[in-house]
């Protein structure tokens, strides 16, 4: 690739290096919350960034002591610890001092703390804040995240105070949260501090559960959101609505409104850390006791508040089974998937709206999410600025992003008209994944994911088909070709058919590599007309859609790769100058093409001809009569020339034998005349009276006098040509 390509493809990264964690790095990122809210790459910077140096390692003996620092995150990673002067036994792995670590509110205040190691040996990590924060400026959006979350979730009350003083600066943004929303509206600030005097901090990692939403009665806990978004679900998975700071969740059930909790509350993955404060139920209800005015006036707002929320999740369930769900089974990534995992999916979902000429994304812009159209159109352009297609209601647009294969936007989309879209999510696909019921599918996603980085290291289809003269290890658009590639999983037998040119997402090509391939032409009852597709074939699938065609693999090593017209595009056009494998591929489409549509012009003249006609059964009828009334005459013919003309002449030998005298079959030397059989034809009296009977005047010729011709020449040569004898001469004197 030339310089100036290189230039102008390099700002489109593809994310094809998997990251691998080692099993002790992987175990420190599931012990805590600020660890795991990382991406795996600024994870594997905080933990291996300075040559490792910012992580410190210290072995703990038996009863030796670990002082939790304020500034550091101490991770127990290995044995058993009892916490002073509590003697409550910390199991690891386990991360202490956290929200101290964040600098946000620790809920309740906790004097410095101390573990002592139960068992020998055990193994204890700790990261200093300042590392962290050197190693998170390197990741813009992680830091974003996390300035966000420092933002909303700044110390609410001040080391070493007790936390039921909240009428004073301690709570005062707790009380502005509660006071400023519907949920407490009218109630007076002394009940709302009473109602946290018991209140609890609860640090999440995003993705982790909150609440289920499965808990019965009196066993729920009142939840006020502080900083981090919280998404609210029903117990089959679909969400609702989001929660963000100074929200209440569960006033229902810990107000004992309902037989069990209908709600189910997680962090919102891919958002950060979520900080909430938790208000047991045993705690609600002293509140209550203690302020009957106040307490009427919660459970008036709050059975409100139900019943608005019990009419949006009836509208978001319909919208996810009649709009979400249908739109993402017609996927080719998701078709074929449960009923209950695209219910799970289409929970986490929401559609957006654009105008129209709205520019929907840019090319080279940050975008983990493909792009389901649900109505209207959206016009594609390359990077180089062409535009390469046109998709209406029901093409998907940008499917690597949603694999986590592409963390960058390679074409520019604007909506050419009104559009609704349904962003899939990587993270929400994940989410869907990470169900128990869901282990089959998250293994075959995971294969599927496998497959495309292959595709990519080998440079497929393109290197299997084309005669490349330089390599594609460096050529970003082919690169980008080989990873939207979609390869069929074909066995034996199995049969695909093709897309019109008219689909929504546009024109479509099979890209054969390698095995058997039959083109067949269905017609009708009987066996379909086949014709053989050599290999390295591009087959434009719309021709075969017009004529009713479609392909059959006849071998159990085909590899057939299918890409969309605008994915072919926009991977060509990366560059102003398209590369040659380009050409190479444009120059077989066209010698496809045409023999194809020499093959299915003759395979529709032969279905044609047998299209029943209204008058088949009269031609039929008229057939066999006249195949009857041949074969009377045949009869009338060999019996007429049994009854009257007798045997055939026998043949003569070959010209070689001898003259016409000598070749007959008796007069053979050496050999006996053949055997004829027996003469009992009649003889010839029997043909004599059927002979007619002689005219009895004959026709007679007419006279050769006098001759033709003109008298004068006709004198002349009578008398050059004519010698009288004596006597005529005699004669004409006289």
């Amino acid at each position: 690739m030339a310089a100036g390509a290189r230039e102008a493809c390099k700002a489109i990264p593809l994310l094809l290096e998997q990251v691998h964690l080692s099993d002790q790095e992987e175990l420190l990122r599931q012990s805590s919350v600020t660890l795991s809210s990382l991406s795996c790459e600024c994870l594997l910077e905080v933990l291996r960034g300075n040559d490792g140096q910012h992580v410190k390692d210290v072995i703990v003996p038996a009863d030796g002591w670990v002082e939790v620092e304020a500034d550091s995150l101490t991770v127990l990673l290995q044995g058993s610890f009892i916490e002073e002067p509590e003697t409550q036994v910390l199991q690891a792995p386990l991360a202490l001092g956290e929200a101290e670590f964040l600098n946000i509110a620790e809920l309740p205040v906790r004097e410095k703390r101390r573990v002592r190691a139960v068992d020998g040996d055990c193994t204890v990590k700790a990261i200093h804040r300042d590392d962290f924060q050197s190693s998170l400026q390197k990741f813009p959006d992680e830091a974003k995240v996390f300035d966000r979350f420092l933002r909303e979730a700044s110390r609410f009350a001040v080391p070493g105070a007790p936390f039921a003083r909240v009428q004073e600066a301690a709570g005062r943004r707790i009380l502005a949260f509660l006071e400023a929303g519907r949920e407490f509206q009218g109630c007076r600030r002394d009940f709302l501090a009473t109602l946290c005097t018991e209140a609890e901090g609860v640090l999440l990692a995003p993705g982790e559960t909150l609440q289920a939403g499965d808990l019965p009665k009196g066993h729920c806990s009142l939840f006020i959101v502080l900083a981090g978004r919280i998404q609210v679900a029903t117990p089959e998975g679909i969400v609702f609505r989001f929660a963000g700071p100074g929200e209440v969740l569960g006033s229902a059930s810990a107000l004992d409104l309902v037989e069990s909790s209908t709600e189910a509350f997680k962090a919102l993955p891919g958002m950060g850390p979520a900080f909430c404060v938790r208000i047991p139920h045993a705690a609600v209800g002293r509140a209550l006791q203690d302020c009957p005015s106040n307490a009427e006036l919660w459970i008036k707002n709050a059975e409100l508040l139900h019943r608005e929320a019990c009419r949006s999740k009836q509208e978001r369930c319909r919208w996810a089974s009649q709009v979400a769900v249908p739109a993402l089974a017609s996927t080719s990534l998701l078709a074929g998937c449960p009923q209950d995992f695209l219910m799970s999916l289409a929970g986490q979902l929401s559609e957006v709206a654009h105008s129209e000429g709205d520019e929907i994304f840019a090319c080279n812009t940050s975008g983990k999410s493909m792009m389901i159209v649900l109505e209207g159109c959206v016009e594609l352009h390359a990077k180089s600025g062409r535009e390469i297609g046109c998709v209406g209601a029901g093409a998907v647009i940008g499917e690597p992003e949603a694999l986590g294969l592409l963390s960058f936007r390679t074409a520019t989309a604007v909506a050419v008209t009104s559009c609704r879209l349904l962003p899939v999510s990587f993270e929400a696909l994940t989410q869907a994944l990470s169900a128990p019921t869901a282990a089959t599918l998250k293994e075959g996603f995971k294969q599927l994911v496998e497959g495309r980085r292959s595709q990519v290291r080998e440079s497929l289809p393109l290197s299997a088909m084309l005669n490349l003269r330089t390599s594609l290890e460096e050529d970003v658009g082919a690169q980008l070709l080989c990873l939207r590639a979609e390869r069929l999983p074909l066995e034996h037998g199995i049969c695909w058919h093709p897309v019109a040119d008219s689909d929504e997402s546009g024109p479509r090509y099979s890209l054969v590599v390698r095995g058997r391939v039959a083109m067949e032409v269905s017609r009708g009852e009987g066996e379909p007309l086949d014709f053989h597709v050599k290999q390295g074939s591009v087959i434009p699938e719309g021709i075969l859609a017009a004529h009713g065609a479609y392909l059959r693999a006849v071998s159990g090593d085909c590899e057939v790769y299918r890409v969309w017209q605008y994915d072919l595009l926009q991977a060509a056009h990366v560059v102003a100058q398209a590369h040659d494998w380009f050409y190479q591929l444009r120059v077989l489409e066209k010698e496809t093409r045409a023999w194809l549509e020499t093959r299915l012009v003759s395979a529709r003249g032969q279905l044609l001809g047998r299209v029943p006609h209204p008058a088949d059964k009269q031609i039929r009828g008229w057939a066999e009569k006249r195949k009857e009334s041949q074969r009377r005459a045949r009869e009338l013919q060999e019996q007429l020339a049994d009854n009257y003309l007798g045997p055939k002449l026998p043949l003569l030998p070959p010209k070689k034998l001898g003259t016409t005298a000598f070749r007959s079959w008796a007069a053979l030397p050496g050999k006996a005349a053949p055997r004829r059989p027996p003469n009992n034809f009649p003889g010839p009296e029997a043909f004599r009276a059927l002979k007619l009977s002689k005219a009895k005047s004959e026709p007679r010729l007419p006279p050769a006098w006098p001759p033709k011709g003109p008298p004068k020449a006709r004198r002349k040569r009578e008398g050059a040509d004519h010698v009288e004898s004596p006597v005529q001469k005699g004669e004409s004197d006289a």
